[in-house]
């Protein structure tokens, strides 16, 4: 029997879950090709292929630790490429409705900001490196090719930019390109359900500006997150990126979103529920054009559920899961998701024959990574307009994940606890664990007088 150090793995796309994915498989597997339709730039760049890629990234904590398992030094190498460390609990401030900031804690772990070209540009020169790890370009896959008895996949048909249709073998597949829908086609193909699709409709409009940073920027944090008021569902976040400037983006759940204009842009900064983002920009200067995207969904594919699924293929990133950008965790699950397939294959090696029948192992660990984002997603429902249908408790975990926020202002352990569920360093699971189950078990109480001073409104008009 061929051992697996002797076996291949072809990765479909080379966003941030196909380089992950090829990094985690690169350590047991002989040969891993990358396949993806663009051409790579050499440098931090935009493509084709990532439409969003101009938008506000952020690298959450939980995302960074997965990175930094997989390349080893990987933060410091992002820090060196022009990335820049924002510690949370103290250099990120963010502003919820009816809450004061809280207070400043720093805690041990960071979110790293930075455009999403540099993010791909540094994790593709590290993957890229190892010696076992090729890149095809300008290679579109068109096809997933199964068995003759349908049990496996054992090819993948590509046409390349030329016009020249090609058919590449190996022994393993990770479908991570997005969109693409090759695995919900192979299985129509093999006469096996698709995965339920559940979806969260919110018509997120966004935009997204870079920013000079004015000389006169002295606010005491590195970076902002403004959460919505389910009043007029509107939000925005300020992240400082490479090259000494600010990533600004502004964006409405069920809205008409910021313009295109520096004037609407900023325009829509002062209408916040607070003027922090707006002070920030009034003495900036817009570098480029702003940039628009629409949303209109959340989605999540229930592979978990499936009881017949192709062999010696897995899926990851958005081709399993989508969530609402303004919630910053796309990169992170995905990089998570590489992750725990390492592990899975790990927990493997040792059965005669590890390829086989690991999608099932996968899914039920992919569920419950993808647990805690998830609800995150669904705190949308808070919002009329959603469409979807709601988890019978999604109501009960925004009370808790409210009282948990209210407690944290006066508790630092509760601070601690809050910054890593919502950075995906703990699952939210951890909020039924005792003894937190029992302490937010109650309704938030309701602020002292000297706290309730210090949320912030809106000024008056100017």
């Amino acid at each position: 029997m061929q051992k697996i150090n002797e076996q291949s793995v072809i990765v479909i796309g080379a966003g941030v879950g196909g380089l992950a994915s090829a990094k985690a498989l690169s350590t047991m597997f002989g040969k891993v090709l990358i396949i993806d339709r663009d051409t790579m730039p050499d440098g931090a760049e935009p493509r084709v292929g990532v439409p969003q890629s101009r938008q506000v990234h952020v690298l959450l904590g939980g995302g960074l630790r997965a990175l930094n398992t997989l390349v080893p030094g990987f933060e410091d190498k992002l820090v060196a490429a022009g990335a820049n460390r924002a510690r949370v609990g103290s250099e990120i401030r963010v502003e919820v409705p009816g809450l004061p900031v809280l207070p400043e804690r720093p805690f041990e772990f960071h979110s790293m900001c930075m455009t999403r070209p540099l993010l791909e540009s540094v994790l593709r020169r590290e993957v890229l490196a190892t010696p076992n790890v090729e890149l095809l370009e300008q290679a579109n896959v068109m096809e997933l090719l199964a068995s003759e008895d349908g049990s496996r996949v054992v090819a993948v048909k590509v046409l390349r930019r030329s016009g020249e249709e090609e058919v590449h073998k190996a022994d393993f597949f990770v479908d991570a390109a997005s969109r693409a829908d090759l695995t919900p086609k192979l299985l129509d193909k093999l006469d096996m359900p698709r995965p339920v699709d559940t979806e969260i409709g919110i018509d997120l409009n966004y935009s997204t500006a870079v920013f000079d940073i004015p000389a006169e920027a002295t606010g005491p944090w590195k970076a902002v997150i403004h959460r919505p008021d389910p009043a007029d569902g509107r939000a925005g976040f300020l992240f400082p990126i490479e090259n000494g400037k600010w990533h600004v983006n502004l964006n409405s759940v069920h809205g008409d979103g910021a313009g295109r204009t520096p004037e609407e842009f900023l325009e829509f900064a002062y209408s916040l529920r607070t003027h922090t983002i707006y002070d920030a920009l009034k003495a900036g200067t817009i570098d480029g054009k702003i940039n628009k995207f629409i949303l209109k969904a959340s989605s999540r594919r229930r592979y978990e559920d499936l009881d017949r699924f192709p062999g010696r293929l897995i899926v990851i990133g958005d081709a399993i899961c989508r969530y609402n950008p303004a919630y910053g965790q796309g990169m992170s699950v995905a990089s998570q998701e590489a992750a725990a397939l390492r592990e899975v294959f790990a927990e493997r090696l040792a059965l005669d024959n590890p390829l086989d029948g690991i999608a099932p192992d996968y899914f039920q660990r992919m569920a419950t990574i993808l647990g805690a984002p998830w609800s995150v997603a669904e705190s949308d429902f808070v919002y009329p307009e959603t469409r979807g249908e709601r988890s019978p408790d999604v109501m009960e975990r925004m009370r808790v994940n409210k009282t948990l926020l209210r407690l944290a202002y006066d508790d630092p352990k509760m601070h601690h606890l809050w910054a890593e569920v919502t950075n995906l360093i703990k699952p939210a699971t951890t909020l039924l664990e005792d003894p937190w189950r029992e302490i937010l078990s109650q309704d938030a109480p309701p602020l002292p007088p000297e706290a309730e001073a210090l949320v912030p409104r809106r000024r008056a008009a100017e």
